[in-house]
């Protein structure tokens, strides 16, 4: 399995189309870009994100090695109230936002989880009374905005569960249950491990 991912990766980065943000990848031309789909209120992207294989993946793309995006999944008003708030500041630092109000999780979705995730807004996010509105209003050029990108996701990929990884488009086979008793995640780290010690030795084939 791990020299299969390690095939696979290597075949869609030699093939590649698209720009790499250039600041750490100079000695490679093109990184995997790695998507990682999940929900505000979904206990199982709770526990992944707090997990080791989230530190590792954080890991590589800080190192250069591949590049990250989180994509909220919405599938409840709170998931979409929640993605708009992390996305308030223009999208700037929306991965921090949004892993913030993840990290949150248990403090904010028990009871009123629009009071708490509003005063969290105000008084941890330090988001001005205009944004938290529109935010939370429905119809909102930021929540539509959101919708649409939902829309166009899950016609284009088909999400069977959350949390799910991709690389370079190619959905990676593992629910979040299996990740302790199936190694296909581990797999999927360490056959990007592969890449990177590959990358420092100067050979990608």
């Amino acid at each position: 399995m791990i020299r299969f991912l390690v095939s696979l990766l290597f075949v869609i980065l030699s093939h590649a189309s698209g720009e790499c943000d250039g600041k750490n990848n100079k000695n490679i031309p093109q990184v995997p870009h790695v998507i990682i789909v999940s929900s505000l209120t979904c206990p199982g992207c709770y526990q992944f994100m707090g997990g080791k294989d989230h530190e590792k993946i954080k890991e590589l793309a800080g190192e250069g090695l591949i590049t990250l995006e989180y994509f909220p999944f919405i599938h409840d008003n709170a998931c979409l109230v929640g993605a708009s708030l992390a996305a308030s500041n223009g999208g700037h630092d929306f991965a921090k936002n949004y892993l913030f109000l993840l990290e949150k999780q248990k403090e904010w979705i028990q009871g009123d989880w629009k009071e708490n995730l509003e005063k969290i807004a105000r008084t941890q996010m330090n988001l001005s009374p205009e944004k938290v509105g529109a935010a939370f209003r429905e119809n909102s050029d930021i929540q539509n905005n959101f919708i649409l990108k939902h829309i166009a996701f899950t016609k284009r990929y088909e999400i069977k569960f959350i949390p799910c990884i991709l690389v370079n488009d190619k959905i990676i086979d593992a629910e979040y249950d299996k990740i302790s008793k199936e190694p296909v995640i581990k797999e999927l780290i360490e056959a990007l491990d592969l890449i990177k010690r590959s990358s420092k030795k100067g050979n990608t084939n």
